[in-house]
């Protein structure tokens, strides 16, 4: 869970904003406890730490908590799941140029809205899922990204190689 807590406090450097005095975005995990753990609401994730995090049916959990759950419900391979509000973009290049490999939900969903996951997971059969390594990264229009991964080294692997680039919500 360390190792989680830091790739989030660097991730937080691009995606961390606060609206109304409120800070946005959320992170969780399982296989930790015998529930989803999940950020509490309204807490920075510059300075995330274990102790951050709250099994899902506490009052205290985000509210994005049952998105959380529903998508473990339908990826089972998939172990961690950060959001935030930027728009993530992955480039590979071609002879023909380069090509975005981060998809966008065709609808708006508002915050909390857990018709966004049959999308994802729609969108999501684009992305990688071996034995190795599963996961997902998608945009979710208006409204920021979402990234499904099984294993905390692959987090690491993107994030460290600075794989994905950042950018406003347009």
């Amino acid at each position: 869970m360390i190792e989680f807590c830091e790739i989030i406090r660097d991730v937080s450097k691009y995606t961390e904003n606060q609206v109304d005095g409120r800070y946005c975005g959320n992170a969780s995990a399982r296989g930790y406890s015998q529930d989803m753990l999940i950020t509490r609401s309204n807490t920075s994730k510059n300075t995330l730490q274990p102790n951050d995090f709250v099994v899902s049916t506490s009052s205290l959990a985000s509210t994005d908590s049952n998105i959380h759950k529903k998508i473990y419900d339908e990826f089972p391979n998939i172990n961690y799941i950060i959001h935030g509000h930027a728009y993530l973009s992955m480039k590979m290049g071609t002879s023909m140029g380069d090509i975005e490999l981060v998809q966008i939900t065709k609808r708006k969903y508002k915050c909390g809205s857990s018709k966004v996951v049959k999308e994802i997971k729609k969108i999501s059969k684009y992305t990688v899922n071996s034995g190795v390594s599963s996961f997902f990264m998608i945009n979710i229009k208006k409204h920021g990204f979402i990234i499904g991964a099984n294993n905390v080294e692959f987090l690491k692997l993107i994030f460290d190689r600075e794989v994905v680039t950042f950018s406003e919500i347009k």
